[in-house]
């Protein structure tokens, strides 16, 4: 099924149900995700070579799934890897913010220094579901495994920002990973962040979903389920 409306949003199973231990019986293989988007986030279960146990290690970036292993390294997943819980969309944001120079914009300051700019709304706001991208330079990058933060690194951040509504559905708050530019022999930095500091010059890419599909899990697992 081909995603049909840019900046919907395409999850498969709920955020509580992966939390609740819900990770083998049912997924979506990596090689079916192009088939609703170009972009997403996702997890894999804890018995895939490259899960650390953290809420996202599957990034699809520019129509290519990621595994993003607990020692900060992303590399390119199985297209018969299951992902249990996964959002994806057709990303083509409708909203660019440059950064600027005297700005020290952080991801917690995302709401309330860019999406949030304007008052009428139309940038979204606390209750919009909102694909997000951060290009360019990062003075600092802290990933989720990672000691010590990544001084001066360029890449990629790609997330979607989730209303306080929608946390037991798809996890609350900005959640993102980080892909980094290719190194010398096709390695690449990545990983679920923690925090970051955009350096000058970066951009700010993002849109406001208007429709999410949520298709969810069967089996006895899935009934067995207690949830809130």
């Amino acid at each position: 099924m081909a995603a049909r409306f840019p900046n919907d949003i395409y999850q498969h199973s709920l955020f509580s149900a992966f939390k609740a231990g819900l990770t083998s019986s049912t997924g979506a293989p990596c090689g079916h995700l192009t088939g609703y988007g170009t972009h997403g986030l996702g997890v894999f279960p804890p018995s895939h070579p490259s899960s650390s146990g953290s809420s996202y290690n599957m990034l699809l970036h520019d129509s290519t799934a990621y595994a993003l292993s607990s020692s900060g390294r992303a590399v390119p997943a199985p297209r018969n890897a299951v992902v249990p819980f996964v959002m994806v969309t057709r990303f083509e944001p409708t909203f660019r913010y440059t950064v600027k120079s005297s700005q020290k914009l952080q991801k917690t300051s995302l709401y309330d220094e860019v999406f949030n700019r304007r008052a009428d709304g139309r940038t979204g706001g606390n209750n919009s579901y909102m694909p997000f991208q951060v290009t360019g330079g990062f003075n600092t990058m802290q990933l989720v495994g990672e000691g010590d933060a990544l001084e001066q690194v360029k890449g990629t951040v790609f997330g979607i920002a989730v209303p306080r509504w929608g946390k037991d559905i798809s996890g609350e708050g900005s959640r993102c990973c980080f892909l980094g530019e290719e190194e010398e022999g096709g390695k690449r930095m990545g990983g679920e962040v923690v925090e970051f500091e955009v350096g000058e010059g970066a951009t700010i890419e993002w849109a406001v979903c208007g429709h999410v599909h949520l298709g969810l899990p069967r089996g006895q697992e899935w009934e067995a389920l207690d949830l809130p």
